[in-house]
């Protein structure tokens, strides 16, 4: 009779020993989000750190099962226009951003790059603007340049958020596609959503020699493109209070090689960039962080927001 119950004693410890790497395991860092800043910013999209992936082959010392890291970067792209509308209003009030796998039946409308379209028939897949199942709407301002449709000298349309004017008259070529084609950028003219342009804000955890915290690099960049005023000046919001403000900007260029017979003529390319620091004190993992640009009239597009968890298991 006490055979089975000496059994029943191994198996117990047995079970408890091959347990304790399990039983060594804490439980998940939990790390709050700050509550969500008042208005319609505390609506921003919330995104996280880049995820650093366990290189092939290695173990890694912690017996506990972990699925990932958070980086240290994060990249924050703009809000486009239509969630900008949506989540802050102002501007031209425009429809749903267009999407490719939506079936338009003739009458629908849809919005790329800050302009609205028209369905003129059932359409599927084709982006407006690039053939002939879309027209422009007129909201009064300049509408979305289309290749389907002839324009006379002094058109203005919209193209990449760009607004341009036709030389002469004109159909089929892509606004800022020649140095002297048919259509002249205007670049003081604000496109019809009134918003600045779109860009993209990298953020960098840098670490001192003990892996700890020494601060916070981030960089701005519009996309490269025919040159275009500078923006007024940008902004880092951390809950909600701006962090840091400037007005520098520096331009970038894309290199031209000297032109050789029988090469096309090199088009220079612009982009405005930025830079900006903060302090490892500033930002902690409950953190919401977003980058704003601003125009000359005051209006800033924001990025989404970054919980800023840099560094922590999840």
């Amino acid at each position: 009779m006490q055979a089975p119950s000496l059994a029943r004693g191994l198996a117990i410890l047995a079970g408890t020993l091959c347990a304790a790497p399990a039983l060594a395991c804490l439980p998940p860092l939990i790390i709050p989000l700050a509550p969500a800043p008042n208005g319609p910013e505390g609506q921003l999209p919330l995104v996280l750190p880049n995820i650093a992936q366990q290189p092939v082959g290695v173990i890694p010392p912690n017996p506990c099962p972990v699925p990932g890291r958070y980086g240290n970067d994060a990249p924050l792209p703009s809000l486009s226009d239509a969630d900008y509308q949506r989540l802050f209003g102002g501007g031209t009030p425009l429809p749903a951003a267009w999407d490719v796998a939506r079936v338009y039946n003739a009458g629908d409308t849809a919005s790329v790059d800050g302009v609205g379209w028209r369905a003129k028939w059932w359409t599927q897949g084709e982006r407006p603007g690039s053939g002939g199942a879309w027209e422009p709407l007129d909201n009064g301002t300049a509408g979305a340049w289309s290749n389907s449709i002839a324009y006379s000298g002094g058109a203005q349309v919209v193209y990449n958020g760009l607004v341009y004017r036709a030389r002469w008259w004109t159909q089929g070529e892509v606004p800022g596609s020649q140095q002297w084609g048919a259509w002249e950028l205007l670049p003081d003219v604000p496109p019809p959503s009134g918003l600045p342009q779109t860009f993209l804000a990298n953020v960098y955890r840098i670490l001192d020699a003990t892996q700890a915290t020494q601060r916070y690099d981030f960089f701005i960049n519009t996309p490269i493109g025919p040159r275009t005023p500078a923006p007024a000046r940008w902004e880092i919001h951390v809950n909600g209070e701006v962090a840091a403000s400037d007005t520098l900007f520096h331009q970038v260029v894309t290199d031209c090689p000297e032109p050789k017979p029988g090469n096309p003529v090199c088009e220079a390319r612009y982009a405005w960039t930025a830079s900006a620091t903060l302090p490892a004190t500033r930002i902690d993992p409950t953190s919401r962080v977003s980058v704003w640009l601003c125009n000359a009239a005051n209006v800033c597009r924001p990025t989404s927001q970054l919980w800023a968890r840099f560094g922590t298991w999840f």
